[in-house]
């Protein structure tokens, strides 16, 4: 299996073969050697159902361990892609899996990792258009503010979304916890002793605790726009 995600990767973008629409004449094309054409469809169904709807894997743990000790070295977005194979072979080798959940892990590994840079990037912009905002107001400078504050604003409902999400998401069994792996991302991006920083890592704690106290007293937390809107689910 390997072997055709290196394929697949090679012949078109990473992300395709997490992509269940569109993947089947891609995967067809790397294992046109290996299985005969039926096999191919029933490997692809498998696919495309665990895309279509996903659930939490079993090897969660595992995977955030990995990306957990990346991070740890300091390992770019980009270089923990790269660092693939190394996470398949070591998870894999843990289990004896049907070949749709060999491309699973792969799948899940991607799907953490793009959650993880979009938290960073997501984050960096924050912080950025706040430190503007401070700025401008330490220059008195009236005709900037306003547009400073709208840009920190337009960050703000982005970065609290992003919470939310990961924390519906895992109560609805569709990922693992990944909200301290989120928190490493932030904090890796962020600069160290700086008092925005500081601030804006309080800020995530704070939106996390909200998050849960609103869904243990019963409301389910959409986004619409710029605006977050609480369901009571009872």
């Amino acid at each position: 299996m390997v072997k055709v995600i290196k394929c697949a990767r090679q012949a078109s973008m990473p992300g395709t073969i997490c992509l269940y629409a569109g993947f089947y004449d891609l995967l067809s094309d790397c294992v046109r050697f290996s299985i005969d054409e039926s096999e191919v469809k029933k490997l692809y169904d498998k696919h495309a159902h665990v895309r279509r709807y996903p659930r939490k894997a079993y090897y969660h743990a595992k995977i955030f361990r990995a990306i957990s000790g990346l991070m740890a070295n300091h390992t770019s977005f980009d270089e923990m892609r790269i660092k693939w194979e190394e996470v398949f072979r070591s998870i894999a080798s843990h289990y004896h899996l049907p070949d749709h959940e060999y491309l699973q892990i792969y799948c899940y590994f991607n799907d953490l990792i793009q959650r993880c840079y979009r938290a960073a990037y997501d984050t960096r912009g924050l912080y950025e258009d706040v430190k503007s905002l401070v700025q401008e107001r330490k220059a008195a400078n009236s005709s900037m503010i306003e547009a400073a504050v709208n840009l920190a604003e337009a960050d703000r409902d982005p970065f609290i979304f992003m919470w939310i999400k990961a924390y519906k998401d895992a109560r609805e069994g569709l990922i693992g916890d990944i909200i301290p792996l989120l928190i490493l991302s932030i904090e890796s991006e962020l600069p160290e002793n700086d008092e925005l920083s500081l601030a804006i890592n309080k800020s995530a704690l704070i939106v996390i605790e909200q998050i849960k106290l609103l869904y243990r007293d019963g409301f389910d937390l959409t986004y619409e726009g710029k605006n977050f809107v609480g369901d009571n689910l009872f």
